[in-house]
C-alpha cells in the first residue's frame, strides 16, 4: 500500500512539473521569425521555410516569377503585394518586406532597389519606413525605372536582426482608374531586385 502511494505521489509531481514546463514554453515559444510572421502574425505572402527570411548582406535577391536563382526574393514579401510576374512584382498601397540579417550591423546599411513606380497623376508621394521609423520620403513625378538607394541606420535594426521595410504609396491607384489601360489592380512600387550592404 505504501509503495502504491509513493508511486502515485511521484507520478503526480512528475505530471505537475511537465505541466509547468509546457505552460512556460507555450507562453514563450522558441520559434523562428519566419514561422511567427507567417503562421502567427499572418504578415508574409509565402511560407519561406523555417530560416527563409535569413539574408546575407550583399546578396542580390530577385522578385520575379521566372527567376530560377537560389536568391528568390519572393519569400521576403509581406501580404500586400499583387501576384508575382515574370519581370517582378507590384505592391498595392503599401509594400512590406521582411528579412533577418545574418549578423548585427555595426554601421548604417545601404539598400539598393531596382524598381519602378506607378505615378498616376504625375505626382506620387512614397514614404519609406524601416522598423516603423521613417527613413525617407520621395516625391515622384514620372514612372522612372531604375535603381533607388536608401540608408538604413544600424540603430533601428530590430531584435534578432529583423528588418521590416514598408513602402507607403499615398496616391496608389489602378491604371484603369486613371484611364491608362484595363488593369484594375492598385499599383504602387514595382520591384525587380534588391541588395543590402
Amino acid at each position: 500500500m505504501r509503495l502504491k502511494r509513493v508511486i502515485l505521489y511521484t507520478l503526480s509531481i512528475t505530471i505537475g512539473i511537465w505541466g509547468v514546463v509546457l505552460l512556460y514554453f507555450s507562453a514563450k515559444p522558441n520559434i523562428t521569425q519566419s514561422y511567427k510572421l507567417y503562421y502567427l502574425d499572418h504578415k508574409l505572402m509565402n511560407w519561406s521555410g523555417y530560416r527563409g527570411l535569413d539574408y546575407k548582406l550583399g546578396t542580390r535577391v530577385f522578385f520575379s516569377q521566372d527567376s530560377v536563382r537560389k536568391e528568390q526574393g519572393t519569400f521576403y514579401l509581406g501580404k500586400n503585394w499583387n501576384n508575382i510576374e515574370n519581370w517582378g512584382v507590384w505592391s498595392k498601397e503599401t509594400g512590406d518586406l521582411f528579412f533577418v540579417l545574418d549578423h548585427s550591423p555595426e554601421n548604417d546599411l545601404s539598400l539598393i532597389l531596382n524598381a519602378t513606380f506607378f505615378v498616376p497623376d504625375n505626382n506620387q508621394e512614397v514614404t519609406i519606413l524601416a522598423n516603423d521609423k521613417v527613413i525617407d520620403k520621395w516625391i515622384l513625378q514620372n514612372e522612372e525605372n531604375g535603381e533607388y538607394q536608401l540608408a538604413i541606420p544600424h540603430e533601428i535594426v530590430g531584435r534578432q536582426n529583423l528588418i521590416h521595410m514598408q513602402f507607403v504609396i499615398r496616391n496608389a491607384k489602378s491604371p484603369k482608374e486613371v484611364g491608362r489601360g484595363e488593369d484594375g489592380r492598385v499599383l504602387g512600387i514595382g520591384l525587380r531586385w534588391m541588395e543590402l550592404h
